[in-house]
């Protein structure tokens, strides 16, 4: 059975809104501002950043190549709460990136875990990106 609380739901809606500005301005430190310093991050291929930093430094090298002319516009579809201070969010992405000559969509659902310092305040402990892909064709 899926619980939730309102201070998980908006915790989470409310570091999803900070993900998404932070991309949006292209800014590596407010992107991974969310994130506790320690935090570990999986991204969409796979590769793995340990703690607030690497994921700061990896998302400005994201938006200085590749990802320079992109918009993100990010949803929360579900929220549970594990406990009153951890709780998981699913939170679908859809990823707009332009360049002289096409613009590319796709979409991706996240998952992060978040949880309550001793402080009061929420952040993503735990991210893991993947891309929604169509199921494979059955074979004839």
């Amino acid at each position: 059975m899926l619980t939730t609380t309102p201070d998980a739901t908006g915790a989470i809606t409310r570091l999803v809104a900070e993900l998404e500005a932070g991309w949006n301005e292209h800014s590596g430190r407010r992107y991974a501002a969310p994130f506790a310093a320690d935090a570990d991050y999986v991204a969409i291929n796979g590769m793995r950043a340990s703690g607030r930093e690497q994921i700061t430094a990896a998302h400005d090298h994201l938006f200085a190549t590749r990802f320079r002319n992109s918009r993100l516009r990010l949803t929360v579809e579900a929220v549970r709460a594990l406990t009153d201070d951890v709780a998981i969010g699913h939170v679908l992405a859809h990823n707009t990136v332009s360049s002289d000559d096409a613009t590319d969509e796709w979409d991706c659902m996240l998952t992060a875990v978040v949880q309550r310092s001793a402080d009061g305040t929420w952040q993503i402990a735990a991210f893991q990106n993947t891309r929604v892909q169509p199921p494979p064709e059955e074979p004839r």
